[in-house]
């Protein structure tokens, strides 16, 4: 991959067949081939109970095959839904699979989604989603604890995290889509991850997600002094000839748009233009589909673009999808305006760090 200005990872949400076997066989290809493609980072999202969309509800057992079969590529969660979590047991999976991938993990949380579905999910667990959020702090508070080594419990002589990996706590991210999740995700020192689209609004997403980066990076933070780390999600279909794989593209749309219209999250009755601008999804020729992101105002605040390729694609379809995006749109990108440093009350501001690998 010719070196690019910001750090380039991929999300999959894991839809695919109903054989699980193949669905898995076919996620490892694409962490295999962005491996050798030389993306930074590769993102698997978690569901519970889906068939179809989203197969994986144990994102780091994934991982910890994705890591054997790769060598470079950073492994991340997109995200582990947190308030379903045991702190400790959270910390515990994620330093094995970090040790396993010799220091490759990316542990992103954050509160799910919204919704019939996740009501549903959270009912399963035995959970009142209406402490969703509470119950999420609570976790991403208790779970950085154990990964700096803090005794657990109430003791002071409480034990300690096995294996022992302080570095994974400065790789931790929370995923938030409003105001008070970015300031909260700055105050603990965790990166921002920002989902591809917001949800419940009909305007552009980069200009509602502004609301949560700006909190986010001047939110002092109750710790040391760590660099703002803030991934952006998006949708990108590269393609050499955008006349001709515009059914393709279409058909993935479609795809994608059964969820949403399902759970009531777009108005039936659109049309396909309107739907595709509230779902936040890039498709031309490689240059065209730059040109498209380095208009988007989350861009300039991003340490991270990550690319979603594989909604109703085939693992063939993602394939060539990925080798485009970073070959030919990368190198395109604009480079980030380096942001200001989180820092603890009280503590001045610094520069911003290399956001490359």
């Amino acid at each position: 991959m010719t070196a690019s200005r910001i750090r380039l990872g991929f999300l999959t949400h894991a839809n695919g067949p109903a054989d699980t076997r193949e669905t898995y066989r076919g996620l490892l290809r694409l962490f295999r081939a962005a491996d050798e493609l030389g993306y930074h980072t590769g993102w698997i999202s978690q569901h519970h109970f889906q068939d179809d969309y989203g197969r994986v509800p144990s994102p780091l057992p994934f991982l910890a095959a994705a890591a054997a079969q790769t060598s470079r590529i950073r492994l991340g969660t997109a995200v582990v839904i947190a308030p379903l979590e045991d702190p400790v047991r959270l910390a515990e999976d994620a330093a094995v699979v970090d040790e396993i991938s010799e220091g490759r993990l990316e542990l992103g949380l954050g509160n799910g989604g919204f919704g019939p579905e996740t009501e549903r999910v959270f009912a399963a667990f035995g959970i009142d989603p209406a402490h969703r959020r509470e119950r999420g702090s609570q976790v991403l508070a208790r779970t950085l604890r154990a990964l700096r080594g803090e005794p657990l419990g109430d003791r002071p002589d409480g034990p300690v995290l096995q294996p022992p990996v302080p570095g994974l706590a400065d790789r931790v991210w929370w995923s938030s889509a409003n105001p008070r999740g970015g300031a909260e995700a700055g105050a603990q020192g965790a990166g921002l991850l920002l989902a591809r689209r917001a949800i419940g609004v009909s305007g552009p997403t980069d200009l509602d997600q502004l609301r949560v980066v700006e909190p986010y990076v001047e939110q002092p933070a109750v710790g040391p002094v760590v660099p703002p780390r803030i991934a952006v999600s998006r949708g990108l279909f590269a393609t050499k000839d955008p006349a001709a794989s515009d059914e393709e593209f279409r058909r993935i749309v479609h795809h994608y748009l059964e969820g949403p219209l399902r759970n009531g999250e777009f108005p039936p009755g659109l049309v396909f233009d309107d739907y595709l601008a509230r779902s936040n999804f890039f498709h031309g020729h490689p240059e065209q589909v730059a040109e498209q992101l380095n208009r988007d105002r989350i861009l300039p605040y991003a340490t991270e673009l990550i690319v979603q390729v594989h909604y109703g694609a085939t693992v063939a379809e993602s394939l060539r999808n990925l080798e485009l995006i970073a070959t030919e749109v990368a190198p395109l990108l604009a480079p980030p305006v380096r942001s200001p440093v989180h820092s603890p009350a009280g503590a001045g501001a610094g520069a911003g760090g290399e956001v490359r690998r």
